[in-house]
């Protein structure tokens, strides 16, 4: 009898941030065998999904070690855009906790100007400011 693959609880999200930068996710029910096949830019990609805590169990590790191909651990979206898209640089968002492309801090000073936050934040972080003012 065939059962389905348990599924780590992060799968879903990393599956949406593979999606979002293009890349084509068909999930594999091989026990012992990576997560995902994701496509993208020509190229395919073995992805086993672990949890922050998460650990490979004998047969992953068995077949990371015996698969001559490409195959990495990704516990977060940050790592599969990383892997996805290597070559753009990115900085640490010290507000947020995300890794961000260098596009997406703002280079401009100012009296509220936060040099380690992305633009995104930076604008979060203005809203509630000006709500808290108008609210008191």
């Amino acid at each position: 009898m065939y059962r389905a693959a348990k599924r780590d609880s992060n799968e879903a999200h990393l599956i949406e941030a593979a999606r979002a930068v293009g890349a084509t996710v068909k999930q594999l029910d091989d026990p012992g065998v990576a997560d995902l096949l994701i496509g993208f830019d020509g190229k395919n990609y073995l992805v086993e999904v672990k949890s922050e805590s998460g650990t490979l169990t004998a047969a992953q590790e068995k077949f990371f070690a015996e698969w001559k191909g490409q195959v990495c651990v990704a516990r977060t979206a940050d790592d599969i855009t990383r892997l996805l898209l290597p070559e753009i640089p990115r900085k640490w968002c010290s507000r947020g906790k995300h890794f961000r492309p260098l596009s997406e801090f703002s280079a401009g000073r100012g009296k509220f100007h936060k040099q380690s936050w992305c633009k995104a934040c930076f604008y979060k972080y203005y809203q509630e400011k000006k709500h808290q003012k108008n609210s008191s």
